[in-house]
């Protein structure tokens, strides 16, 4: 390698048509230095040897929503409590589900007079659930680069006692490495000559990861159940006077009064579909450097 300006710089080429330089250069991982004084201009800002990308980290979920029951239910009379035995007279016409109903107090029959004391409730209904999605991923933050990349010149170097062709690129020492270099947008090979030591460097990133959409499918194994309430006040106010499920026996009180029934679905599961991870993190903008060896 000839020196050059009593040796404190080396003969290179002059850049080849279409390559910018010669330049020094800085490679390492810390923040890029200051171009020294005599090779002021920064000429290259680039990246290189991108870390490794996680993929992201997908999961979907689903809530079971509007979890209501629309219907009717209807009432089976019992003159005995448990609604065991004890079973009279037809069941009551259908009922609308949320809407109170005044009740007397009845017998079985016109024949038999025993005291109807209890109701088993049977439902007819049909839900009204649904399943949301819940989309939990999380793409993890972007990659680094372990390396920095810096390329100083000057728009006045001479031949500095160069042979024709070539000029005198001065050499500052650490932390830029010794030698020139020139280089050209994009992902090129090496010009003919003396650059021939090739690295691809880079301006970004284009980081596509992400997840598939989550969705849904319908509420399976859910089915309406509900409770039954009996009031003293008419619109189903006043003192409650008694309880029970529907399906299921309720206690009937031997007076009047009101009732009214509501259902929800319970047992409901929705399965989650979606999810998968997709994308990569990858370097845009190659820039090709080529130094001498």
């Amino acid at each position: 390698m000839v020196t050059c300006n009593d040796g404190a710089g080396i003969c290179a080429a002059a850049a080849p048509e279409g390559w910018i330089g010669p330049v020094i250069l800085y490679l390492g991982a810390d923040p890029e230095p200051a171009c020294p004084s005599s090779m002021r201009n920064s000429a290259l800002h680039a990246n290189a040897d991108l870390g490794a990308a996680d993929p992201a980290q997908c999961s979907c979920s689903c809530d079971v929503i509007g979890t209501t029951c629309t219907g009717s239910y209807t009432l089976q009379k019992f003159s005995e409590m448990g609604c065991a035995s004890g079973t009279c007279g037809a069941p009551s016409q259908p009922m609308e589900l949320g809407t109170c109903y005044s009740y007397i107090q009845v017998t079985c029959s016109q024949i038999d007079t025993a005291p109807v004391v209890a109701w088993y409730a049977n439902i007819n209904a049909t839900s009204n659930a649904s399943c949301s999605a819940l989309d939990n991923s999380v793409v993890p933050p972007a990659p680094t680069w372990a390396t920095t990349v810096l390329g100083c010149g000057s728009l006045s170097l001479g031949p500095g006692g160069c042979s024709a062709g070539d000029v005198c690129v001065d050499q500052p020492g650490s932390p830029f490495s010794q030698g020139a270099c020139v280089f050209q947008r994009g992902d090129q090979p090496c010009p003919a000559g003396r650059y021939t030591e090739r690295t691809l460097v880079f301006g970004g990133m284009d980081d596509t990861r992400a997840c598939t959409s989550c969705s849904c499918n319908g509420p399976t194994g859910g089915s309406c159940q509900g409770s039954i309430t009996m009031k003293s006040g008419a619109g189903c106010t006043g003192t409650t006077l008694g309880t029970g499920s529907v399906p299921g026996c309720v206690d009937k009180p031997l007076g009047s009064g009101y009732v009214i029934a509501t259902a929800n679905t319970v047992g409901a599961t929705c399965q989650p579909n979606g999810g998968a991870p997709m994308g990569s993190v990858t370097p845009t903008e190659p820039t090709t450097v080529c130094c001498t060896p």
